[in-house]
């Protein structure tokens, strides 16, 4: 795939020619070839929970886990934080790591308020009217429409 005219580039251009077009708002995150590399553990261990019995044993015990699959020290510190935002900048894909979310009993709805900075009544509270929002039973006694 060609790359647009340079007028359409942001000022900083890596290296390995990954680039962000100006038009986009800076809160947006481009999932380049660069940022694709570096989250490739963290997605392959992340589809890896999608096996029940990988789940099982990630939910018995996290720590041993995630070295078992190979993630750095910073990829585990920030699944330990549950720091979805940090991991999809980092590289994770957010449709895996709503794998790892769900494993965990974290809704989604969850994850996009705290990737949001926000609580989960607050985020709920911006949801469009009749919005189901709700994907887990963990959240039903926490928020009433």
């Amino acid at each position: 795939m060609p790359k647009p005219p340079k007028s359409q580039l942001a000022s900083g251009q890596s290296s390995q020619g990954s680039y962000k077009p100006l038009h986009l708002p800076p809160s947006i995150i481009v999932y380049d070839g660069p940022r694709a590399l570096r989250g490739h553990r963290l997605n392959k261990f992340a589809l890896s929970i999608r096996d029940e019995e990988n789940r099982r044993q990630f939910v018995a015990d996290e720590e041993i886990f995630m070295k078992a699959a190979g993630l750095t020290e910073k990829e585990r510190d920030m699944i330990r934080r549950r720091d979805w935002l940090e991991i999809v900048n980092y590289g994770g894909n957010m449709y895996a790591m709503i794998k790892v979310a769900r494993a965990l009993g974290i809704s989604q709805a969850r994850v996009g308020a705290q990737m949001r900075g926000e609580d989960f009544e607050e985020f709920m509270a911006s949801r469009p009217v009749g919005s189901t929002g709700i994907a887990s039973r963990n959240d039903l006694g926490a928020w009433r429409d």
